[in-house]
């Protein structure tokens, strides 16, 4: 009797792929995404539909792709492909690297660079086309992006970061004080402010360049 109750009830719950009488499975379903905004008009609530907004997404990815695919092939810096690995201080190169090392403290940036693009045109180009070994015309600012953009020694990335954070502390010093009662007082929380930059400024002054990748004394510029 308890055999013939368990077969009834295994009857009910049968196969729904292989009985034929469940309904197929949904492959896609839409779904709306509402926003409402309240204005003086309730009865006028746009109603965006995500599979729309999806399609507005896709053809700006679409596009986005063609632009890049179209543009044409950025070439590789020169002045990278020329110095990797160490460069011989004798070398043309090397006396090129070690004038922006011995004059970055001391000359104007737009002086530095034209006269760095001024040995370059002389002691690296003009050679080099006389050897008929191509060489690109580089102008002053390409070496300057180069040098402090491209260039992975650390001790040019602290000494940009110092020159920032320098000009940064004088502005916040320029505007610390305040005008309270008749009487100047000083805003304490750009006071705060003022100091953790100061305090940032002499960590880096104090950073152990020799403990960082890249590191190369004969370029180093953080002194």
């Amino acid at each position: 009797m308890a055999s013939d109750t368990f077969a009834q009830m295994c009857s009910k719950y049968a196969c729904m792929p292989c009985d034929g009488g469940a309904d197929p499975a949904p492959r896609s379903e839409e779904i709306v995404y509402k926003r409402n905004f309240v204005g003086d008009n309730d009865d006028e609530k746009p109603t965006i539909e995500y599979a729309a907004a999806c399609d507005i997404v896709k053809q700006r990815a679409r596009k986005r792709r063609r632009q890049e695919q179209e543009k044409p092939a950025t070439e590789a810096c020169w002045l990278c492909a020329r110095t990797q690995g160490r460069r011989a201080p004798g070398s043309a190169l090397g006396r090129f690297y070690k004038m922006f090392a011995d004059q970055y403290r001391n000359l104007n940036e737009g002086v530095l660079y034209e006269q760095l693009h001024a040995m370059f045109e002389s002691q690296v180009r003009a050679p080099l086309l006389l050897q008929n070994i191509e060489c690109p015309e580089l102008s002053a600012e390409e070496i300057k992006t180069h040098l402090l953009e491209h260039n992975l020694d650390p001790g040019v990335w602290v000494s940009e970061e110092i020159r920032t954070l320098k000009s940064v502390s004088g502005v916040m010093r320029n505007n610390m004080f305040i005008e309270k009662d008749g009487a100047v007082d000083v805003n304490d929380k750009r006071v705060i402010n003022y100091l953790k930059v100061q305090k940032h400024i002499t960590d880096l002054y104090n950073a152990r360049l020799v403990n960082m990748n890249y590191f190369c004394p004969q370029q180093n510029v953080a002194k």
